[in-house]
């Protein structure tokens, strides 16, 4: 049985960085081309919040809680992306594609063929995720989201009192306009029992809002807009912003973090279309030989050639 490979296609300046350093840049997600996948798995959380989170025993206190939680998360995502965005490398399991091609290496470019059990063990040992991306709409039901999820929300639905009623609706401060308004507790509770009822709960949202939203963080890199379908995507990531490096794209500063890799990872180097192609294959067999790398094939692309003009 042959080995697994997958495949990340760059440029030739990507190509030679690559095997100088032995690494692979994995770029901080928003400066992805497609800024609205950070916020897919928040989406997806929010349109399948009564799957997920609420069923016919969940109080009126837990769905004001758990109401608030979700809010709370959509605005971490907003307010702490600059600290904790994921750093993401991706690859894909079809080392010559045309959509590749053209998206990532539109003036010609490689596709390196990693070992896939290789890659992740390094992946894994610096502290990397390895998954397959899973395509999905804003409208899906995807079980995985909902099964990562299902252990977290039951450790905070035991946390939340079973309350017939919101507490935090009557954790109303003594100033403005709302101080006029009459404070009745509940039957059976004084207002001082209801506002510690209220600061308890205002405490534990706080605590699993931090939780959920790094949970969520680190299953955001694995889902991805079904239009994208076609890479068949595999993705490194880290959601750490520990040593981070940077390169220059244009007027940008791009952050990442780099992957290294043993050498004998890479495999196999595909050149893509190209009118220049026995150039490309020279090119590359003789940078091969001075950093004395042998054992990797050389190939080209099976997609022809043709011209813009």
């Amino acid at each position: 049985m042959s080995e697994e490979l997958i495949y990340h296609y760059t440029s030739a300046e990507g190509l030679k960085g690559i095997i100088n350093e032995q690494a692979i840049h994995c770029t901080n997600c928003l400066f992805l081309n497609d800024l609205k996948e950070y916020f897919l798995v928040v989406h997806l959380l929010k349109n399948n919040f009564n799957a997920v989170c609420i069923d016919e025993d969940t109080s009126l206190c837990l769905k004001a809680s758990l109401t608030r939680l979700l809010d709370m998360t959509e605005t971490l995502f907003i307010g702490l992306k600059e600290y904790s965005a994921a750093y993401i490398s991706s690859f894909s399991s079809k080392g010559d594609l045309l959509s590749q091609w053209r998206g990532y290496c539109p003036n010609g470019g490689y596709s390196l063929g990693f070992s896939k059990k290789i890659l992740e063990k390094s992946a894994r040992n610096q502290q990397f995720k390895m998954k397959v991306v899973e395509y999905v709409s804003d409208h899906d039901k995807p079980a995985s989201l909902i099964n990562s999820l299902s252990e977290f929300f039951k450790r905070f639905k035991k946390e939340i009192p079973a309350l017939t009623y919101d507490p935090t609706h009557y954790n109303i401060r003594s100033s403005g306009l709302r101080a006029l308004l009459p404070l009745i507790p509940p039957e059976g509770k004084t207002i001082e029992e209801v506002k510690k009822e209220a600061h308890k709960i205002r405490l534990l949202e706080k605590k699993f809002g931090l939780v959920l939203h790094f949970t969520l963080m680190d299953l955001m890199p694995f889902y991805k807009d079904q239009t994208f379908k076609e890479e068949e995507e595999i993705r490194v990531a880290s959601i750490s912003n520990e040593t981070l490096y940077f390169k220059c794209s244009g007027n940008l500063l791009k952050p990442y973090r780099r992957l290294e890799f043993e050498q004998d990872a890479l495999k196999e180097i595909i050149i893509g279309p190209t009118s220049n192609i026995e150039q490309c294959e020279l090119g590359v067999n003789l940078f091969l030989q001075s950093q004395n790398i042998g054992n990797v094939t050389v190939k080209r692309s099976e997609i022809p050639y043709r011209s813009s003009h």
